[in-house]
């Protein structure tokens, strides 16, 4: 509280000083305000000259009476004759508001007086404001019309300069108030902005639950990055604010003071228009380089967010009608692949420069675009065919299929290739250009199974080959059986089949429709390897 006392009474001192300043340039000025001269007088010496002199008249028998032209409560000048069928105390009236009107425009001119015929009309600056002859005169007790005018002129022009610098302290001392109260207000708001700059800074570096930025679910900035962005923020924003504040209680108090408005229009020309010129010409000649920096640190943004929507997306966070889990890491990729592009062709005509130039930086970029899209030619043809399958549908997860020489069930789908689990458990990758290229066989959901079958050759082979048709068809799959060796006693049977769901193991069921059939047989073999 001690300082707060110290810089109050300090500000108190420095506009007492300057209210000081004020009054005695004022009492230097002798008066001479807002154009207001000392030497205005009657406009024409020769006409006062040949004005003709009042001789010595009646007393009036009875008493005229008396309307004072004025301002405010100020008595300037007296009228006590009425004129052409207006009452004296209009005349008075309609004068006096003329002289309040000069003198709220601030700039009320010089008083002077011109003859008209008999007629003397006192002017303040351009417009008159009352008319004179010489029953006025002689009514106030003047020699002359002349005489009579110049006098109301001096006393108007002396009434005029009064006010005026009456008003000028009042305003003088009303803005001092201004810059006072506007001073200890200035002082409240840097004490309170570094009070508030102290403690959220303190509650940024103690507390330990500092919160990520998070859209919904998607986490933007981690609790160390906000945590850093904090603190960053309040250090740099609180002395920017505190100089903001100190210039603009400076320049309100220059405004305010009439002798220093002019320094206050300058100061305020000096601070803003560089700073409105500095910022139109960096919007408009920032260097190429900062703006792909620019540019290149919101691209990084934006990856960020579409990686993390996506894999929330995925991982049963967000869920969206239109996009299906297993589909979404997917669909992040193309989207900012899609991005990456949209961003190179938005900044290469900044870096290329005009496009009716062929400049050795265009034609370098040319080249290394042309050799850039031939030499991922097979990568963006195998992507686009993986695009294409992924989101059309055309594979189903967990139907098994035979690609080539490679079978199994297939796990997953992704733009680049198909990924197939075999019968030892091993993962195969098979590039969606060689299934493009090769015959895929769909197995359906489970996987045939081949088996050699020794029975004896001399009995007939028609019932064991029913008997092994049967016993394939009964699991609900096609069969294919087939006779490929007879050697001796031995007939050798190729069959192809498939295990009803929920069953593994087709050697079982065609041992036991053989043994129902009373055929004997030597051998099953599975010939299926791992």
């Amino acid at each position: 509280m001690g300082r707060v006392r110290r810089w109050t009474h300090g500000v108190v001192a420095i506009c007492l000083a300057l209210l000081a300043c004020a009054a005695a340039r004022a009492d230097e000025d002798g008066g001479d305000l807002d154009g207001i001269g000392v030497d205005g007088g009657i406009e024409s010496p020769a006409l006062v000259e040949q004005a003709p002199m009042l001789g010595p008249q009646a007393e009036p028998a009875h008493q005229p009476a008396v309307a004072f032209v004025q301002i405010g409560e100020r008595h300037l000048c007296d009228l006590r004759l009425d004129r052409a069928g207006e009452k004296v105390e209009s005349r008075a009236r309609r004068a006096s508001r003329v002289l309040e009107q000069a003198i709220e425009d601030g700039h009320p001119g010089d008083v002077q007086v011109r003859f008209a015929s008999s007629l003397a009309v006192l002017y303040v600056g351009d417009t008159p404001f009352i008319q004179l002859d010489a029953e006025d005169a002689t009514a106030a007790g003047d020699p002359s019309v002349a005489i009579h005018a110049e006098s109301c002129a001096s006393a108007v022009r002396q009434g005029l300069r009064t006010e005026m610098r009456r008003r000028s302290i009042a305003n003088l001392v009303f803005s001092i108030s201004l810059i006072v109260f506007s001073g200890l207000l200035a002082f409240l708001l840097l004490r309170a902005v570094s009070s508030l700059a102290a403690r959220v800074g303190t509650h940024v570096e103690t507390t330990s639950e500092i919160p990520a930025l998070k859209i919904g679910t998607i986490e933007l900035l981690t609790p160390g990055a906000v945590r850093i962005a904090a603190s960053t923020t309040v250090s740099v924003g609180k002395p920017l604010v505190q100089i903001v504040i100190v210039i603009g209680w400076i320049l309100t108090s220059l405004s305010l003071l009439p002798f220093s408005q002019s320094y206050g229009r300058r100061l305020t020309g000096y601070l803003l228009v560089p700073l409105t010129t500095f910022l139109g010409r960096i919007g408009g000649a920032l260097p190429v380089l900062v703006l792909v920096a620019l540019g290149a640190f919101t691209l990084a943004v934006l990856m960020r967010f579409l990686r993390v929507f996506f894999e929330s997306v995925a991982q049963g966070g967000i869920q969206l009608r239109w996009l299906a889990p297993r589909r979404a890491l997917p669909t992040s990729v193309v989207i900012r692949a899609l991005v990456i592009l949209g961003a190179l062709l938005a900044v290469g005509p900044l870096l290329t420069g005009n496009v009716n130039e062929w400049g050795a930086l265009r034609i370098g970029g040319v080249g290394l675009t042309v050799a850039f899209v031939l030499a991922m030619t097979p990568s963006l043809a195998n992507t686009a065919i993986g695009a294409f399958a992924l989101f059309s549908g055309h594979y189903r997860i967990d139907v098994f299929i035979e690609i080539g020489r490679h079978s199994g069930r297939l796990a997953e789908v992704t733009l680049s290739d198909l990924r197939i689990i075999d019968r030892s458990g091993a993962e195969i990758r098979v590039p969606h250009v060689r299934a493009f290229l090769s015959t895929v066989r769909v197995l359906g959901e489970s996987l045939p199974s081949h088996y050699e079958i020794v029975v004896d050759s001399r009995v007939p082979q028609g019932p064991i080959r029913k008997a092994l048709v049967d016993a394939l068809r009964r699991q609900g799959r096609a069969a294919h059986v087939e006779l490929t060796e007879i050697e001796g006693e031995r007939a050798v049977y190729f069959v192809v089949g498939t295990a009803a769901p929920g069953e593994e193991d087709l050697a079982s069921a065609i041992a036991d429709a053989l043994t129902r059939a009373g055929v004997a047989f030597a051998r099953i073999r599975k010939l299926d390897t791992a």
